[in-house]
């Protein structure tokens, strides 16, 4: 079995009851990041629903890292009882990354998918890259984007989380410009909404 996977993007997870994203996962620890506080040598719960499959695994904290720019931890987790669910998961997983290689490897772009919209580059995409947020700002004729460690909403666009893949910050700005002031402010609460809900 793979000692540690390379995600193409976080998995949002829950660590007791604060939710967290999953980095990276193997098959005895993960890398997490949350905003709780969360303290070395403490066990909690770790779940998760990805690809059918719900995971439930106890786990102890064994490193935090704040962040300097952000108030997101990130959290090294070893597994202390692995299971069924886990093993299918990243067996799943691998079967993906496998697949993918090989259409690749025949020069398939179409089927060259990881994660339902991912390819092989995305591969460790799940990995956190500072500043954590995205955010856009429309000035009536044309957006700009500009990364920050901050997760405020700006008046005159939104702020969303910086994994979040180029074609769904479109669909965003587009419901950005076709929307009245009442459907921009919604927006902007369905966006801080989601920064702050693990």
């Amino acid at each position: 079995m793979v000692s540690w996977l390379r995600l193409a993007k976080p998995i949002a997870a829950r660590l007791g009851s604060d939710g967290v994203l999953v980095l990276d996962l193997g098959a005895t620890g993960a890398l997490l990041s949350g905003r709780g506080q969360f303290t070395a040598g403490t066990e909690h719960v770790l779940s998760f629903a990805d690809a059918g499959l719900r995971v439930q695994l106890r786990c102890l904290i064994t490193g935090v890292e704040d962040h300097l720019l952000t108030p997101d931890r990130d959290l090294l987790v070893r597994f202390l009882e692995p299971n069924e669910a886990l093993r299918s998961f990243i067996a799943g997983y691998q079967e993906q990354v496998r697949l993918a290689a090989e259409a690749n490897a025949r020069g398939e772009i179409a089927e060259n998918v990881i994660d339902g919209d991912r390819t092989l580059s995305d591969l460790g995409s799940a990995m956190r890259s500072n500043p954590a947020f995205t955010r856009c700002r429309f000035d009536g004729a044309k957006w700009t984007r500009e990364r920050t460690p901050d997760r405020d909403q700006p008046h005159d666009g939104f702020t969303i989380a910086a994994y979040e893949p180029d074609d769904q910050i479109t669909l965003l700005q587009q419901a950005y410009e076709e929307s009245d002031d009442d459907g921009r402010r919604l927006l902007r609460e369905f966006a801080a909404a989601s920064l702050t809900k693990g």
